[in-house]
């Protein structure tokens, strides 16, 4: 069965939604706010997508991660209700 992902028209909304995820698990998620609260745009892709191919930002997910199960995207509220 496929996730269903959010189609929100800005990435605005789905940035705010997932921060609002993570604290409703527990998870403050401080580095993405950090990276990503000040800025819109054409400066919010660039901080995207430099969190995306940030070796040290995927080290740092895999940390959290672990030790955060909850956090794991299929138990995220994407359209699926849990897949374990």
């Amino acid at each position: 069965m496929a996730i269903q992902m959010p189609s929100p028209q800005r990435l605005r909304v789905v940035i705010d939604e997932l921060i609002q995820q993570n604290k409703a698990l527990e998870y403050p998620a401080t580095r993405f706010i950090g990276k990503v609260s000040d800025e819109e745009g054409l400066s919010l892709i660039y901080a995207c997508t430099d969190l995306i191919f940030s070796l040290a930002a995927v080290e740092a997910l895999e940390k959290v991660l672990i030790g955060h199960p909850a956090l794991w995207p299929y138990r995220i509220r994407l359209g699926v209700q849990d897949m374990a």
